[in-house]
């Protein structure tokens, strides 16, 4: 569940950055080549939704989320509506964490994340300490990388997310 929160995460700042169509791709690992065997997300107005591989087309058997407000919720699959069995994502100023399923109300026995800059890191439960144990998220114009624990080194063995703005 970890690594969800941290791609929700990574889709929402490219929510508020772009607010406009965007595609977010999958990279090569090492690299900001885009990996065409791995879905991708398309980024409308206030909904995201994953790609069918190496494509631009909506895929329409996956969930989605949408973003309402400081909230991100899941939906169901094909639709825009908010699955309230699935915990949804609050953003509190620079720190974002899971939901109970259905509510608004922080789950504090998941872990969080903490945005500090171009920096994306995951917190200990319930709490916004950074958590050194795990990898971080390093934004670097439009390309996401994932970082070795407790640094800001980019993990060259792990694959990054690149952004492109629609024109």
């Amino acid at each position: 569940m970890k690594k969800v929160v941290l791609t929700i995460s990574a889709f929402a700042l490219t929510i508020v950055a772009f607010a406009q169509s965007t595609n977010v791709y999958p990279t090569c690992p090492g690299t900001n080549m885009r990996d065409y065997s791995k879905p991708g997300v398309k980024v409308d107005g206030n909904n995201v939704h994953q790609t069918y591989p190496g494509t631009n087309m909506r895929d329409y058997t996956k969930p989605g989320v949408k973003v309402d407000g400081n909230n991100i919720y899941q939906t169901y699959p094909g639709t825009n509506m908010r699955d309230f069995t699935k915990p949804g994502v609050k953003v509190d100023g620079n720190n974002i964490y899971q939901t109970y399923p259905g509510t608004n109300m922080r789950d504090y026995t998941k872990p969080g994340i903490k945005v500090d800059g171009n920096n994306i890191y995951q917190t200990y439960p319930g709490t916004n300490m950074r958590d050194y144990t795990k990898p971080g998220v390093k934004v670097d114009g439009n390309n996401i990388y994932q970082t070795y624990p407790g640094t800001n080194m980019r993990d060259y063995t792990k694959p990054g997310v690149k952004v492109e703005k629609k024109l």
